[in-house]
């Protein structure tokens, strides 16, 4: 039971340290109050579900990034069932049904589906505007790869600390890109 409380803790910490960043993020990439707040709550339904591996994991802000980026496609790629009806005074009219979403799946299946619509999709473009040439190969080095700054630094031939402070400066470039500010 104290593994559990100490979970449980550990969640609400999160929730209290990183819910307006995130919430600032969702907002501008949706651009809807109402539709951001669904969004956080399905992600920090999905920290608590997966709680061990958000407590486990070296990086805290990049898991919950990843995250509220697989909540937001999911939120974008809902169908939306339309029914058409007819008023009381004969004009037809359009009301929303049900709505389906993607599931929930293994970590790995979605950790899966998360790199290729990153790859493929509107995020890897934009960042490719905003970071030089190095910055990407680190970029895709860390997060495609699933390279940690030692092994990058090996393959680049270059130092940890360089790689260190490389990686800090795509971090703070992409901060600022998603943040606005």
């Amino acid at each position: 039971m104290e593994k559990k409380d100490k979970l449980d803790d550990f969640i609400e910490e999160m929730v209290r340290t990183y819910y307006d960043e995130l919430f600032k993020v969702a907002k501008k990439r949706i651009g809807n109050i109402e539709d951001a707040q669904d969004i956080l709550n399905e992600l920090w339904y999905m920290a608590t579900y997966k709680a061990k591996d958000l407590y486990e994991h070296p990086n805290k802000i990049a898991w919950l990034y990843t995250g509220l980026n697989f909540c937001i496609k999911r939120y974008r790629t809902r169908s939306i069932s339309r029914i058409q009806k007819r008023t009381e005074n004969g004009q037809m009219i359009t009301e929303i049904g049900s709505i389906e979403t993607v599931p929930i799946n293994t970590h790995n299946e979605n950790k899966l589906q998360y790199h290729e619509e990153f790859y493929n999709g509107e995020l890897f473009e934009e960042f490719q505007k905003i970071l030089s040439e190095s910055e990407m190969k680190y970029l895709l080095s860390k997060f495609r790869d699933d390279l940690d700054n030692k092994s990058i630094a090996k393959k680049e031939e270059k130092s940890y600390s360089a790689i260190t402070s490389l990686g800090y400066r795509v971090k703070e470039k992409i901060k600022k890109y998603l943040i606005g500010t």
